[in-house]
């Protein structure tokens, strides 16, 4: 009898990023802020196109500290770059 495996699909994709920062954000993200959000941010797609939990976090947090319209992604940017480097 023949076994297969069966590849479990994990990775998050594009679109399903998009939906879940909007539901941090409160409204609509449009693809092209969300693709200038993942140019500034240190994550990116894995050999699949797809992103992980950890990806979509970070973005969700992102989304959240924008809400505060004093906050930039500079910012957002910078502070995890200190937390990073504080936790290793």
């Amino acid at each position: 009898m023949a076994m297969h495996t069966v590849q479990t699909i994990t990775g998050i994709t594009f679109e399903q990023l998009r939906t879940q920062a909007e539901k941090v954000r409160m409204r609509r993200l449009p693809d092209r802020t969300l693709r200038h959000w993942l140019q500034q941010l240190p994550i990116s797609r894995d050999a699949d196109g797809m992103f992980d939990q950890e990806d979509v976090q970070i973005v969700c947090d992102l989304a959240r500290w924008l809400r505060n319209p004093n906050n930039t992604i500079d910012q957002f940017v910078t502070q995890l770059i200190q937390e990073y480097s504080n936790a290793n």
